[in-house]
């Protein structure tokens, strides 16, 4: 019992002073101001450029297929929007195609694939409404259609862009990372596979 009152009395002293904020001379921050700093969308680099930055990290499908493909130059072409499939989305695809790799597929599926995600003309989210937007690709077999969804209150971006939000357009799909700003365009991960109909 002694034992247990001893650790008591000096646990007692001992709060106040490791709690003190002028131990070691360290004084209380009283406020502090947070600066918002949004994240930069604007880059020094075309859209191949930056698909390469990120080889290692989360679009090394994307990467080589563009470069099986031999279309760096369709991903440093001016005036464009490129819908960006990541791993994760790529790998979808391959899977759900039945394909096991990147290598198992054709040099022309891969063009056509490419093609269905690269949009003639810039489409940044604040040129679009809820209302959707029928958008050129540059493979003319495909429609695709951009929108907004309004989100909650508590996120930090108001809308989210969509792809094909329309009915019987395919599988509709959430943007991730909107409003990328490379060089020659604008740019819109996607961590899912948009599929489309046939014009």
């Amino acid at each position: 019992m002694k034992k247990i009152l001893l650790q008591l009395i000096i646990g007692c002293f001992m709060v106040p002073l490791f709690s003190s904020c002028n131990l070691f001379g360290l004084d209380l921050q009283k406020d502090f101001e947070y600066e918002y700093s949004p994240v930069e969308l604007t880059m020094d680099m075309n859209a191949y450029a930056f698909i390469e930055s990120r080889k290692n990290m989360d679009m090394s499908l994307l990467y080589d297929a563009i470069n099986l493909a031999g279309y760096q130059q369709e991903y440093e072409t001016e005036g464009r929007t490129f819908i960006v499939l990541n791993d994760v989305a790529f790998t979808s695809y391959l899977k759900d195609q039945h394909y096991s790799g990147l290598q198992a597929m054709k040099i022309e599926d891969i063009k056509t694939l490419l093609n269905s995600y690269i949009i003639k003309g810039r489409y940044h989210s604040l040129d679009l409404t809820t209302t959707p937007v029928k958008v050129e690709t540059i493979n003319p077999n495909t429609t695709m259609y951009l929108s907004l969804r309004a989100q909650n209150n508590d996120a930090q971006n108001k809308f989210e862009v969509r792809i094909n939000e329309v009915v019987n357009s395919g599988k509709i799909v959430s943007v991730v990372t909107s409003n990328l700003q490379p060089t020659n365009g604008i740019m819109h991960v996607v961590d899912a596979y948009p599929e489309y109909k046939l014009k």
